[in-house]
């Protein structure tokens, strides 16, 4: 019988090899090396903290809070400007014992879905759909909003639309829980003024 590798989560999870692990920040955030912009930085982080959190209730729970811990030590550092520059100093030094350039090659950034075709009431005037060969028509446009989750690949941007998804809920039931409150306060009022 074949013995089983141990778990790897920053190759399963985010996708980095073992020659690059341990991850320095910008590789554990998917970011270009010594990326500069403080939202790309933030949005990055944010990102990997959702993606991670899917795990947190599975088999590799305590794997899944310390690389949660680890991705919120890189934003916090990366998004401090003296901590930072830094940061960046020892990096570049560490780098060029290596023999990497300081500028390195790019990170590649976390994998996206697919952006779908347009919609027939999409398409640019003058432009006919294209021909079918086989093809299922196009079901007719939904009426109100729709969130394209694709929940097969397990992608991240599946992750954040469901995360969106209930964060709108959660909005929702937060202000149902408030207008009965304030209903029920008046209700009080009017009976306390009755009496």
């Amino acid at each position: 019988m074949a013995e089983e590798s141990p778990f790897d989560p920053y190759r399963k999870w985010l996708g980095i090899p073992p020659r690059e692990q341990p991850p320095h920040h910008y590789r554990l955030l998917g970011l270009d090396l010594f990326e500069q912009d403080a939202d790309v930085i933030g949005t990055a982080a944010d990102a990997r903290m959702v993606h991670l959190k899917t795990f947190a209730s599975g088999k590799h729970s305590e794997v899944s809070q310390r690389i949660l811990n680890e991705v919120a030590a890189a934003q916090l550092c990366l998004l401090d400007p003296g901590r930072k520059k830094s940061y960046d100093k020892e990096l570049r030094e560490q780098l060029a014992k290596q023999g990497v350039a300081a500028g390195g090659p790019p990170t590649p950034p976390p994998k996206q879905a697919p952006k779908p075709p347009p919609l027939p009431s999409q398409r640019p005037p003058g432009r006919s759909a294209p021909p079918l060969s086989g093809v299922p028509p196009e079901p007719p446009p939904l009426s109100g909003p729709v969130l394209n989750i694709d929940v097969d690949t397990g992608s991240e941007a599946s992750t954040i639309a469901s995360y969106v998804a209930h964060q709108k809920k959660e909005k929702w039931i937060g202000r149902a829980v408030l207008v009965v409150i304030v209903l029920i306060v008046v209700i009080v009022l009017v009976v306390m003024a009755l009496m």
